[in-house]
């Protein structure tokens, strides 16, 4: 067999194999995609049941079942009480005025304090007669 016939073989069936592992992985994608279409619409299925379950319309004897539902009105408790925190973080307190009126203060003597040293700073350049001093420029 000549050489140029073995290579021609092995790109054949090189060429056999990616097919193969591109329809393979091809179809791995489409069963990935399929099932999380199935727990999507499993999902869509426990919200639709979920409040016929929560007020009693429906009745499932199930200890799982059970179980979850307890677990899902634990959860909306805590979520409840962390609503309830927010809120009463959220409300203003005598003390926020008093804290944002002294941020202001603070912001403002800085920048009065920032003012008047580049203004000595400019005199001080203007006196030397060094224009690369004055506000930064240069």
């Amino acid at each position: 067999m000549s050489f140029f016939r073995r290579v021609k073989d092995a790109t054949s069936d090189l060429a056999s194999a990616s097919k193969r592992r591109a329809k393979r992985g091809k179809l791995e994608v489409d069963v990935r995609r399929l099932e999380s279409k199935i727990s999507a619409e499993k999902n869509a299925i426990g919200h639709a049941i979920f409040p016929l379950l929560q007020s009693a319309a429906v009745q499932v004897e199930l200890p799982e079942v059970e179980e979850r539902m307890r677990t899902v009105a634990e959860l909306l408790n805590q979520i409840g009480a962390k609503k309830a925190e927010l809120d009463h973080l959220s409300a203003p307190q005598d003390d926020d005025d008093t804290i944002v009126e002294s941020i202001r203060n603070v912001d403002t003597n800085a920048k009065v304090e920032t003012s008047v040293k580049q203004s000595v700073k400019d005199e001080v350049a203007k006196q030397a007669d060094n224009p690369a001093e004055q506000g930064g420029e240069g």
